[in-house]
């Protein structure tokens, strides 16, 4: 691992972007360095299995699309966290919303079919297109690891897929020596202020039907389970219901991945009915939105996220991924606010607004 200097980092990531060479950048929860992987070539590296080792992005549902920047044919560079800079900022968006009666519909859709019994819970999401000719996708990264600390913060670019962005609050597994972290993220309040965070019981209910899924999916897997008390946490401007759970890996990693991805917190509950009702309703694709990514076998360990909070850049557009959970309880107006406030994680890194 290469450390430098912040201004030497962000400019071998710039020549490199400015070459149409892959690369990721990315900043763990909490932590304090910035790291970087330089593929030298622009092939394809698909991923086959979790014994590889680099960075992986995984789709929603199509794991053909698994690909995987490797650690062997990449450059590796870190940077101190403390000497990045804030980055240029956009002086004005224009944010149109002719999606949101599509959206609106649907929430309702899906409440009618928790009410008819098809499933519990289904996180339904939309796409939001923004214009913007040029963007500078460095300086909004700088923008993204100053002020989202807490999350987990990455730029990930392939001239054959794309540029992708984010800074997620939530942990799919983290693994080293066999012991596995994972958390139950559900339920959103907007951060107004407000002393207490009073939660109603259609959040508490979602987040438990994701609990419950989670320690479904590792009992095949898993021994010594331990799961901690339901706390508040609060991601951007966004407060959240968690729980931390931590447990003994005794099976596959890649088994137990495939029983926990799409978790209820993405998808629903059931699963397969969920999946169904989302793939012929979302009047889009949802690519590697809500699908996971992060570093595998690097350091011993493996630390992957649910790619939330995200937005991809392609033809001077901004396009923008928000969802919400639906309870039989949802309000559809409330489910759009909901995803609005969401959008601003990344909105106010591209503004420069707190």
């Amino acid at each position: 691992m290469m450390v430098l200097d912040a201004e030497f980092f962000l400019r071998e990531v710039a020549n490199h972007y400015d070459q149409e060479l892959p690369f990721v950048l990315y900043k763990y929860p909490n932590e304090t360095k910035v790291s970087g992987l330089l593929q030298s070539s622009k092939t394809l590296h698909k991923l086959d299995h979790m014994e590889q080792q680099g960075f992986i992005m995984v789709p929603f549902v199509t794991k053909d699309k698994a690909v995987i920047i490797p650690k062997d044919i990449s450059k590796e560079i870190q940077c101190e966290l403390s000497a990045v800079s804030n980055g240029y900022s956009v002086k004005e968006l224009l944010l149109e919303y002719p999606e949101k009666q599509r959206h609106l519909h649907l929430v309702n859709k899906g409440v009618q079919a928790i009410e008819s019994g098809e499933f519990q819970k289904v996180v339904l999401s939309r796409e939001q297109h923004i214009p913007l000719p040029d963007l500078d996708c460095i300086a909004l990264y700088k923008n993204l690891v100053l002020r989202y600390p807490d999350a987990f913060c990455y730029l990930w670019y392939h001239p054959k897929v794309g540029l992708w962005m984010g800074a997620s609050p939530e942990t799919l597994i983290e693994v080293k020596d066999q012991k596995i972290h994972t958390m139950a993220l559900a339920a959103t309040v907007a951060d107004q202020g407000q002393a207490k965070v009073v939660w109603g019981e259609k959040e508490k209910q979602e987040q438990a039907m994701v609990t419950v899924a989670i320690l479904e999916a590792l009992k095949d897997y898993c021994s010594a389970v331990e799961v901690s008390e339901v706390q508040t946490v609060k991601a951007a401007k966004l407060y959240h219901l968690r729980t931390k759970i931590t447990a003994r890996l005794t099976g596959d990693l890649g088994g137990l991945i495939e029983q926990l991805h799409p978790t209820p917190a993405v998808c629903g509950l059931p699963k397969l009915p969920a999946l169904n009702f989302i793939q012929a309703n979302e009047s889009y694709k949802r690519s590697y939105y809500t699908g996971y990514l992060g570093t595998i076998n690097m350091d011993q360990q493996a630390k992957l996220y649910v790619n939330l909070r995200c937005m991809q850049y392609l033809e001077n557009e901004l396009i923008l991924y928000v969802g919400g959970g639906i309870t039989i309880d949802s309000i559809a107006e409330k489910e759009w606010e909901e995803t609005v406030n969401k959008g601003k994680t990344i909105l106010n890194a591209v503004t420069g607004t707190l």
